[in-house]
């Protein structure tokens, strides 16, 4: 690329916070969003950690599909799975811990009706925390969820089951995708 550097973009991408006010508290600081190419290779990026190895990592992970193809059983085998610990889908490795799983479209029978046949038998995992009503993300559901995390310091997974049911409302004109 030639020409001459672009000054707005270069003042945003290494913009200098501005001087610090004695008497207010300091901003958190803003994670680093741009770097020259040399520098952004030279960086050492620790693994990822992972709820179930080469499948679900830390972060956000979406399981989508078209209704009625057993995400909400697959949702709750792997919950179940990494709540105890050992192996997911029978073959994958998993380290135990505690997991929320909010099934947003259950009823209490059908969960333990659904566990009881997935678990086939074995002990249900007191790490594996169910809840059927969550609030919508902007009205308290956020604060729900990182409470629970703050209480499970060592959890390995939280699912949401369904999204549409905590997503809250879009803003006026802005589409459902826009507002995700």
């Amino acid at each position: 690329m030639t020409g001459t550097p672009n000054p707005a973009l270069s003042e945003h991408l290494h913009a200098v916070p501005p001087p610090l006010d004695p008497g207010k508290p300091p901003a958190p600081a803003r994670p680093r969003t741009a770097w020259t190419a040399d520098e952004l290779m030279a960086m050492d990026f620790p693994e990822p950690r992972w709820a179930v190895p080469g499948i679900i990592s830390e972060g956000v992970n979406l399981l989508c599909g078209p209704p009625k193809v057993g995400k909400s059983w697959l949702s709750l085998g792997l919950g179940l799975s990494v709540a105890v610990g050992g192996t997911a889908f029978d073959s994958v490795p998993v380290d135990g811990g505690p997991v929320l799983y909010l099934a947003l479209e259950d009823t209490p029978r059908r969960l333990q009706s659904r566990m009881g046949k997935i678990l086939g038998g074995q002990p249900a995992p007191n790490g594996l925390t169910l809840s059927t009503t969550c609030p919508p993300l902007p009205q308290g559901g956020t604060d729900a969820i990182a409470a629970w995390v703050e209480r499970h310091r060592d959890a390995r997974m939280v699912v949401i089951d369904v999204f549409a049911k905590v997503r809250g409302n879009s803003a006026p004109g802005a589409s459902a995708y826009d507002a995700d």
